[in-house]
């Protein structure tokens, strides 16, 4: 069991290592990260921001924190283009109401 363990610690650690390959720390997403959720939304629903910059921010965000709180199990794989998909369901839904 021991071993088990070990092998999926190495691959989560590995998983985290392309991530912050793929979303290196950066103060670039500041802004976002300090918006209140309305502020958030409005923000959203009116294209000043895009939804992918978004989950950018948040992935980034959740990947430096990692470090000091060991706070991520495992991010979906594929989430950004699933996370994607939605949105623009989302958005195309809205626009016809």
């Amino acid at each position: 069991m021991d071993a088990l363990r070990k092998k999926k610690q190495d691959e989560r650690e590995i998983s985290f290592i392309i991530l912050r390959n793929e979303y290196p720390e950066t103060n670039e997403y500041d802004d976002i990260l300090d918006l209140s959720l309305s502020e958030l939304q409005e923000k959203l629903f009116k294209r000043e921001l895009t939804a992918e910059k978004v989950m950018k921010a948040y992935i980034t965000k959740a990947l430096s924190v990692q470090k000091e709180f060991n706070c991520i199990t495992e991010f979906i794989p594929g989430c950004m283009v699933r996370f994607l998909l939605i949105w623009k369901y989302i958005l195309h839904k809205k626009s016809i109401v």
